[in-house]
């Protein structure tokens, strides 16, 4: 059975505060990269984009890489004073706002850790965060009530 293609409206916010030199961060809807960033002199960038895509379950990915100790500030104590890190601030789909879903099951697969991290908007790790979702987005949400 062939799935319906579907045109959803993503809106996808974050900030970007980086020491030394600029993380790598790549936007993907399952194995598509939506927007790739090497380090843009915005300190917050806005993702607008439509993307045809299939009814069913998919998972939206943000990837942060190039992250070394040169993007970490410590004092004498061993204490971060300054980090560099990626704060996702909104996420929009069909111009629901989903930050209350991604407080909840957003996932974090930190590179250095086995351990995922949940319940996050700020990642300051290399990995890869991570939100299971379904299309028609509506349905989902409704889905998501009961």
């Amino acid at each position: 059975m062939e799935k319906d293609k579907h045109k959803i409206k993503l809106k996808f916010v974050y900030t970007h505060q980086w020491i030394d030199h600029p993380l790598r961060i790549a936007l993907f809807i399952d194995d598509r990269a939506i927007h790739v960033d090497f380090g843009s002199n915005k300190s917050e960038v806005v993702i607008n984009k439509k993307v045809a895509i299939d009814s069913g379950e998919h998972t939206m990915k943000l990837q942060i890489s190039n992250k070394n100790e040169a993007n970490t500030k410590v004092n004498s104590s061993n204490e971060v004073i300054a980090d560099s890190v990626v704060s996702i601030k909104e996420v929009c789909i069909d111009d629901i706002n989903l930050m209350s879903i991604i407080t909840e099951e957003g996932v974090f697969n930190n590179d250095q850790t086995s351990e995922p991290l949940t319940k996050i908007t700020d990642l300051g790790h290399n990995g890869t965060w991570e939100l299971k979702f379904k299309v028609p987005t509506y349905d989902w949400l409704l889905e998501k009530l009961f």
